[in-house]
């Protein structure tokens, strides 16, 4: 365990997260209700789950009343890669109309595992403006402002906290399930019989380093092996896709709230289906997809329309599945991309000088009349485009992996 990396990263978030705590605590004690959007993946949930189970017990307490936790308390899940105008619009609608009806204060608006970048602005702009108290923890990229002497997110102007990695000198190898444990852990010391969660969130977005290593440690300590993360995360990924434009409130919170023997339980009655789901898809992408050899690497390529196969696993998964298998179990470098008629899905090796935001700005800088949008990690993420240009990406795309 290497003791400085994890001091130095505790030490980066400190500040942030007592502070976002901090604001969390007074908008509770001036019962003010919250809305928790979160991304609908394992990050976003497990991130969710800890700040809901710091916040309800807190909620209830302020209010001398049960109902609380249901009338001043949302956690809804966000089905696109951002704060989405259509997620933005419904909350809007929402915290309006209980000002107008019932009189309640304005809400804070916790948004996680999004919120950091271009796509996120205008959504966040719009609460904002409309008198919304807004905390963003992500770990995605963020899009900067230009002109200011230390980084700053673009969404900062409109944010009681910002909380990401990248502007703290660290990266997305930091979750924000992580972020989110250490914050929740100053609102309740009780957050701490959670803390398989943070590596939990790491196992499923790929995390690697020190700070994973220590929050993989602290589950094993408490019962967490492997082969129960992976099944777990598996199980969540499973649920949230079903369930997928719902809270999710009690389902969720039962499976990763519960003990370890309620997760198995649940787990051995999904884990048959879910096997034979993952893989009939995998053997499905294994058979059919292309491999060009480049400089010290494959590029392999799918089609996801043909390929995608009974919903479960999302085709953004299915590529994921198909670069694991061929870069840990084949050793097989390779780069891999998924295509359909009006997206591309990348997942990209960490030694190769490629980027999911480097290829959408060289498609926009040899091409400005091709509009695109997506974005998400820098060496996994979503271009979406319009049908129409497809001949026109897939060429801009070959040119770049070229270049």
């Amino acid at each position: 365990m290497d003791k400085e990396k994890i001091s130095e990263y505790m030490e980066a978030i400190r500040e942030k997260a007592h502070k976002a705590a901090i604001l969390i605590n007074q908008e509770v004690t001036n019962k003010t209700p919250i809305i928790l959007r979160h991304h609908a993946d394992c990050d976003g949930y497990c991130g969710a789950l800890t700040i809901e189970k710091a916040l309800l017990p807190m909620i209830t307490s302020q209010h001398q009343n049960a109902k609380s936790a249901y009338t001043h308390f949302k956690r809804l899940p966000m089905v696109s890669p951002y704060y989405d105008i259509a997620d933005a619009l419904r909350d809007a609608n929402t915290m309006l109309e209980e000002k107008s009806k019932f009189g309640a204060n304005l809400p804070l608006l916790i948004i996680i595992d999004n919120g950091s970048t271009r796509q996120d602005f205008e959504s966040i702009n719009y609460l904002y403006s409309n008198g919304a108290k807004i905390i963003v923890i992500d770990h995605h990229l963020p899009s900067l402002k230009t002109g200011t002497d230390a980084p700053a997110g673009i969404i900062d102007d409109f944010t009681l906290e910002h909380i990401n990695p990248y502007l703290l000198g660290l990266d997305s190898n930091i979750t924000a399930a992580m972020l989110c444990y250490e914050m929740s852990r100053r609102l309740s010391p009780e957050i701490s019989k959670y803390v398989y969660l943070p590596s939990l969130s790491g196992l499923a977005d790929k995390s690697e380093g020190p700070v994973f290593d220590y929050y993989k440690a602290l589950a094993i300590k408490m019962g967490y092996n492997d082969e129960l993360l992976a099944k777990l995360y598996m199980l969540i990924d499973f649920f949230a896709y079903n369930n997928r434009h719902t809270p999710n409130r009690h389902i969720i919170s039962d499976l990763l709230g519960g003990s370890i023997e309620e997760q198995e339980k649940l787990i051995s009655i999904f884990d048959d289906k879910i096997s034979e789901l993952l893989k009939d898809q995998l053997q499905i992408l294994r058979d059919n997809h292309t491999k060009q050899v480049m400089d010290g690497y494959n590029l392999v390529m799918v089609n996801l329309d043909q390929t995608s196969f009974r919903g479960f696993p999302s085709s953004g998964k299915g590529v994921g599945m198909l670069f694991q298998y061929l870069n840990e179990i084949k050793k097989e470098k390779s780069l891999c991309i998924g295509y359909g008629t009006d997206r591309m899905t990348l997942r990209i090796p960490k030694d190769i000088d490629k980027t999911v935001q480097g290829l959408m700005k060289y498609i926009t800088d040899n091409d400005r009349s091709t509009i695109i949008d997506g974005g998400g990690h820098s060496k996994a993420g979503t271009i979406f485009f319009a049908s129409v240009y497809k001949e026109r990406i897939m060429d801009l795309l070959n040119r770049y992996m070229a270049s």
